[in-house]
């Protein structure tokens, strides 16, 4: 069981990573927004 408890682990490491990358991705493209705009 011991395999499970591992890619668990590597499961919850992806789903910070995927949340990471979509705030990067968002706080860029926000900045990208307010330069076109102001």
């Amino acid at each position: 069981m011991i395999v499970l408890g591992v890619v668990k682990a590597g499961v919850d490491v992806v789903e910070v990573v995927v949340e990471v990358v979509v705030a990067v991705v968002v706080f860029v493209v926000a900045r990208v927004v307010a330069g076109f705009v102001g």
